[in-house]
């Protein structure tokens, strides 16, 4: 049961984050590693991530006191 609702959906995200995929076009060509250099080239990924661990450092001390 855990591999049918864990483990296959993980794999599949992965092997399609390989691929060039659009909501428009069905092409699945193999893109290899340039969707991910095109992620961490993206100034709104960091921009996230900063929004992210600006969050986190202010709820988390915020959550251990009141916990």
């Amino acid at each position: 049961m855990l591999v049918c609702v864990g483990v296959l959906p993980f794999l599949y995200s992965v092997m399609v984050s390989f691929q060039g995929l659009s909501l428009i076009d069905q092409d699945t060509r193999f893109q290899g590693l340039a969707n991910y250099t095109r992620s961490l080239s993206d100034a709104r990924l960091w921009a996230s991530v900063a929004h992210t661990l600006v969050i986190m450092a202010l709820a988390l001390p915020i959550q251990l006191v009141l916990g």
